[in-house]
């Protein structure tokens, strides 16, 4: 009975240590909120709070959460961010001069300090702390970038200077993994594989940006074309994984551009391309990735036929089963059915009165979305005040909408004086101050001005994301009138 009873209690206590050994290896691995400090040193002025914004999906390409930091005694500033389950971007929406790498990423458990030294016009950048490995990278990045700007070149619109261009894409995007190869033991494999997913999204971005500038300057350069169509052969996306690929909007949005382009080369500038790019987006990738470039794809309301537009996005839904993805479908889809007579958004003229759209129910709008400061806006102004505005001046059933998305009010009314972003003819209203965030915006995923929209006489919308290009647009607003 004595031994039995020891058994008992060396069981007991025996149990005890095991619990205790797996309570402590859990706390090992267990999540905490992860947490980022700015120290600014020798700043001659350091501002009293700090902004950082959070974005933690690979579809945000502006805005995010927004954090704020109060700087204390010494100049830091510490944020706290909540529970992460995978790395999250980080944007430095201050700005602070001399100024420094921007953009960040952040991981479960991160303690990071970042110190910032002043240095006459530079910042010399240090960091410490847990997870601090991808900041050093990500700054080291950033110098080495600025110490090696290529100069300018005169450039002709011809096959061999875009391969020129090409190659030093290429170059650079070696020089790039070269830096990132070095930083890779003092992170963790699931940032420093984003990180590369990044680095392959930048080169295939950087590339094909150039493929389209040469394509807009010279769209019948048969060198130029075919070295557009040879590019798509030329992609690093093999050596990204799926998981990595998914988390990096630069991988998405690289490819999405990538894609657009090589069918506009394809289908000789045809604009409308949207059913030609949405099967060789199927056929190209596969997985969860290939679900995640269309969705950002539909997602941008590309330029083309409203009607295959809709055929596409209606077989995206039934494909794509990912629910959150199929979510955002479903409300672009419900998005385009539009109605101003039903979806009474609110808006706000100069005089601070509240407007809706239905107050214009019976005549065509134009809705021309801009910020100050954008320079595609400027221009697209002045193509409007001398191109289009004079075929409908004196029409009274035409109605043209500026509408501001700047968060501040004066920034809106001193863009509206400038007269660079709107004309006299223009009824201007903001987005009350909400940015893209507004319900009608945010309802379409506009993130990034000029945008426009047209709604007809019945107060439904015919088009979202209108090209730009003034002989389409007139003939566009013709019809609508016609109708």
């Amino acid at each position: 009975m004595k031994n039995l009873y020891k058994i008992i209690v060396l069981g007991f206590f025996t149990f005890l240590n095991i619990s205790s050994f797996a309570q402590k290896e859990a706390s090992k691995i267990r999540n905490y909120a992860p947490s980022l400090t700015f120290k600014m040193i020798n700043y001659q002025k350091v501002p009293d709070t700090m902004v950082i914004l959070l974005r933690t999906s690979p579809f945000q390409i502006g805005g995010g959460q927004e954090f704020i930091a109060v700087k204390d005694e010494s100049n830091k500033f510490k944020f706290t961010f909540p529970l992460l389950k995978a790395p999250a971007r980080i944007f430095i929406k201050s700005v602070i001069k001399p100024n420094f790498c921007r953009e960040f990423w952040i991981e479960p458990n991160d303690n990071v300090v970042l110190e910032a030294t002043a240095r006459e016009r530079k910042a010399l950048v240090k960091t410490t702390g847990k997870g601090n490995g991808k900041y050093r990278y990500l700054v080291s990045l950033d110098s080495a970038y600025n110490a090696n700007i290529r100069p300018q070149i005169d450039r002709k619109n011809n096959g061999e200077f875009l391969n020129k261009d090409i190659l030093y894409c290429n170059d650079s995007y070696r020089f790039g993994a070269e830096i990132l190869n070095r930083f890779r033991p003092s992170m963790s494999k699931s940032i420093s594989d984003i990180l590369h997913a990044e680095r392959v999204g930048q080169n295939i971005k950087s590339k094909w940006t150039h493929a389209a500038i040469y394509l807009g300057s010279a769209p019948n350069d048969t060198s130029i074309i075919n070295r557009v169509l040879a590019l798509e052969k030329e992609s690093l996306i093999d050596t990204v994984d799926q998981i990595s690929a998914v988390n990096s909007p630069d991988f998405i949005h690289g490819n999405k551009l990538a894609a657009t382009m090589y069918n506009r080369a394809k289908y000789n500038g045809n604009p409308n391309i949207i059913p030609q790019t949405y099967e060789y987006l199927k056929t190209k990738f596969t997985g969860t990735i290939r679900d995640f470039i269309i969705t950002s794809y539909l997602l941008d309301r590309p330029k083309g036929d409203t009607s295959d537009f809709k055929d596409v996005l209606l077989n995206s839904i039934t494909s794509i089963k990912d629910k959150s993805l199929n979510i955002k479908l479903q409300d672009l889809y419900t998005a385009l059915d539009y109605n101003t007579t039903t979806k009474l958004h609110v808006f706000e003229d100069t005089e601070g009165k509240r407007r809706t759209l239905s107050e214009w129910k019976g005549k065509v709008i134009l809705i021309d979305f801009w910020f100050n400061g954008c320079v595609h806006c400027k221009h697209f102004s002045k193509v409007f005040e001398e191109k289009i505005l004079p075929v409908f001046k004196d029409n009274h059933d035409v109605v043209f909408i500026g509408m501001n998305t700047d968060r501040e009010r004066k920034k809106w009314l001193d863009g509206i004086k400038s007269k660079e972003y709107t004309s006299d003819s223009t009824v201007n209203l903001s987005t009350l101050g909400q940015g893209f965030s507004h319900p009608f915006p945010k309802m379409f995923n506009v993130v990034g001005a000029p945008a426009l929209f047209l709604i007809g006489k019945d107060g439904k919308l015919i088009e979202a994301n209108l090209t730009t290009d003034h002989n389409l647009l007139i003939r566009q607003i013709k019809s609508a009138l016609s109708k």
